[in-house]
């Protein structure tokens, strides 16, 4: 590839321990049939000055072979010892530097942990928090193997970054009877004198041993495997001693699936478990993280349960789903919050308005389901097939709080002038078919604009410096944009910034995102922000350093060529150059990014006059905490002059002034926020219409309760 291409490469999406191993390295006791020697690949060099350990040939073999490596000793403390493939040390793979932070960081500073006590490195705090290591061999000296973990990994697709082998614990023939953790160095860097993904691991699979050492029965499941809350105390570990978190995305964009349950190693299974253990550590406390490790009458969700109390523990969960939607976590890492798994844009476009959403799929216990309602909907009546209870919960985006329902089996909203979730927390004994009617009413037109088809092609990384990525997004007629939304590879930050007319204009909207929802997708409501255009072009810019941008060369059917680009890409922020002066494996990207953009019909509301202004003070108006919004009237000549008071869907709400005033004379007028009939009316946007004469000029307010 040619210069200007080398900077992109396909994002590797994987956890940073293990996401593809097999069951057994990450805790499980091994239940095959002892090994043989015959299994055994001898060491193909010798190993002068070095030692021979037993590695797995492929990590993903449910039958595997072991190869001998030798193993050049690194570093040795009273504790621990360190070890660096030989071939790989000789390399330059693994470096002195990254060896001496890796020990300095697990023997004896950990100076960014949550408590002071957990700060003198991870063998000391985890051995706080957790208990000792196994004794194998007369010995609890930890080994940690730097080496290239043999996982077919060859450039791109998911890798282990680490893992802790059971098999060592035994007397396996290939066991090699020591406490052994098992660090990747490819891709994982182990050049760096800063190697964080390998510290995050190093800190995770330590947890692995020390469990192991207390409850090797831990992931039995009635003969199943379900390692969920040792993956979770493992990933807890990490973020605890400030050494990083699991990119939570992979669960908040699909939160159905049950909290005790564990398919195959999926990604949103391990960030599952991590956030759910962040939420108890952070309203519980330490203490109750030993509790829950160190009981091994009780295995999994029942330890909680246990610990709580039964009939406390649905309380716990309900609570962890309100915050998870909201984001409202204590410890120092931005959760952004849920993405819908339904939205009822396409059918409200459509022109429904009774909507009944039955989802034929099983739904686990303790899982949570959530759809979204668009902000410029109507009236609302959400009804549950069964009756709703206090844990179904309509959540405002915009305002960040919840709203109670007005009954038992409904809620009632004469407007929905914010964005709403729906959001329906399930328990033990909800049925598997989730039906939710919805009654809504659409006043306006509204508009989803994509070019991405539904289809994710991948996800593409910028690997120096910032990056920019816009999409143009052409609108005819007068419209008001509602909101955005995109796709990312992970849950770094990004700035969004929405700009009218120009791509190289000033954004009328600029907000950095501390936790996008990657891979899912993340919404954000721009209603409030009153983002007017007419018969022009909206550009959506994600701006970031550290994240991957979802990318489609899907494209209408009624566009092709030239016509289905509609993507761009900066550097610096100032030069935009088509997406298709882009390759990747030799191919020109002839896609676009995978970003959406929604705008209501605002034909029933005229823009702002160019010939004139009306002042509103204050903007945005707080009823309550100030007594009104004033605006003046002037007029040169001897004009007739009204100015009336419209929301967002073009209904009149109060007629302010009628009248003929003395030409250059003021008239000073003030609204508290009322309609005609003296009733207070929602938060929202307005629209003060004044009409002089022959000409209109509109201003528009945003009311805030």
């Amino acid at each position: 590839m040619n210069n200007s291409i080398r900077i992109f490469s396909f994002i590797i999406i994987f956890s940073a321990v293990y996401p593809n191993d097999i069951a057994s390295l990450c805790g499980q006791p091994v239940t095959e049939i002892p090994l043989t020697k015959q299994q055994i690949v001898r060491a193909d060099r010798d190993c002068p000055g070095g030692e021979i350990f037993l590695v797995r040939s492929n990590v993903e073999n449910p039958n595997p072979t072991f190869e001998e490596v030798c193993f050049y000793p690194v570093n040795t403390t009273s504790v621990a010892s360190i070890y660096a493939e030989a071939e790989r040390y000789d390399a330059g793979d693994i470096t002195d530097a990254a060896i001496a932070q890796i020990a300095d960081i697990f023997n004896h500073t950990t100076s960014d942990a949550d408590l002071p006590e957990l700060q003198q490195g991870i063998f000391s705090a985890e051995l706080q928090m957790f208990g000792p290591p196994p004794v194998i061999d007369g010995s609890d000296s930890v080994n940690i193997l730097l080496l290239d973990v043999r996982d077919n990994f060859a450039g791109t697709g998911n890798y282990v970054g680490g893992y802790f082998d059971p098999n060592d614990q035994t007397d396996n023939p290939t066991s090699n009877r020591k406490n052994i953790i098992y660090i990747d160095c490819d891709p994982v860097d182990l050049t760096s004198s800063d190697p964080a993904e390998a510290l995050f691991t190093l800190a995770h699979e330590f947890q692995h041993l020390l469990h192991f050492a207390a409850d090797p029965n831990e992931h039995d499941d009635a003969g199943n495997y379900n390692p969920w809350l040792d993956e979770g105390l493992s990933d807890l570990a990490a973020s605890v001693l400030g050494l990083g978190h699991r990119n939570y995305g992979y669960y908040l964009s699909d939160t159905s699936i049950g909290l005790d349950s564990w398919v195959g190693n999926g990604l949103e299974y391990y960030a599952k478990s991590a956030l759910f253990f962040q939420y108890f550590y952070e309203t519980e406390g330490i203490d109750a993280v030993t509790a829950i490790f160190e009981d091994s009458e009780y295995s999994r969700i029942e330890s909680l349960k246990n610990y709580l109390g039964p009939a406390n523990f649905d309380n716990f969960f309900a609570n962890w789903i309100q915050a998870t939607i909201s984001g409202t976590y204590s410890g120092g890492d931005c959760i952004f919050g849920v993405a819908p798994q339904t939205s009822l844009l396409n059918m409200l476009q459509a022109g429904e308005n009774e909507i009944f959403l039955e989802e034929n799929i099983n739904v686990d216990p303790y899982s949570s389901w959530h759809v979204a309602i668009p902000s410029v909907a109507g009236k609302s009546d959400i009804v549950d097939s069964l009756p709703l209870h206090s844990t179904d919960l309509l959540y405002n985006l915009e305002e960040h709080n919840f709203i109670s329902a007005d009954s038992e089996n409904e809620w009632v909203l004469d407007s929905v002038t914010d964005p709403l979730l729906f959001s329906k927390i399930i328990y033990n004994s909800t049925p598997s078919i989730l039906s939710v009617y919805f009654h809504m009413e659409l006043e306006v037109g509204l508009t989803e604009l994509q070019y991405d088809e539904g289809l994710l092609s991948m996800y593409l990384n910028y690997d120096s410096g910032r990056f920019y990525a816009v999409n143009e997004f052409p609108i005819s007629g007068p419209a008001l944009v509602t909101g955005v939304a995109f796709r990312l590879g992970n849950d770094g930050p990004v700035t969004l910034k929405i700009k009218k007319k120009g791509i190289n204009f000033s954004p009328s909207f600029s907000r950095t995102l501390c936790a996008a929802i990657g891979p899912g997708w993340t919404s954000v409501d721009l209603l409030s922000e009153g983002i007017f255009i007419d018969d022009a072009a909206i550009y959506v810019e994600l701006e970031t350093d550290d994240n991957a941008i979802g990318y489609s060369d899907a494209y209408p059917e009624a566009h092709s060529g030239s016509d289905n680009q509609h993507s761009y890409y900066s550097v610096n922020g100032t030069n935009y150059n088509s997406i298709s002066s882009l390759t990747v494996g030799g191919q020109a990207l002839q896609g676009n990014w995978v970003m959406r953009l929604f705008y209501a019909d605002s034909s029933q509301t005229a823009l702002t006059a160019a010939n004139g202004v009306l002042p509103l003070y204050p903007n945005p108006y707080f009823p309550g905490l100030q007594e009104a919004v004033e605006t003046q009237l002037r007029t040169q000549s001897n004009e007739h002059i009204s100015l009336k008071i419209y929301d967002i869907r073009g209904r009149q709400i109060i007629s302010l002034y009628e009248g003929t005033p003395p030409p250059d004379t003021p008239v000073v007028l003030n609204w508290s926020g009322k309609d005609s009939a003296g009733n207070n009316v929602s938060s929202g946007i307005y629209f003060f219409k004044e009409r002089i004469g022959g000409r209109n000029i509109t201003a528009k307010l945003l009311l805030l309760r």
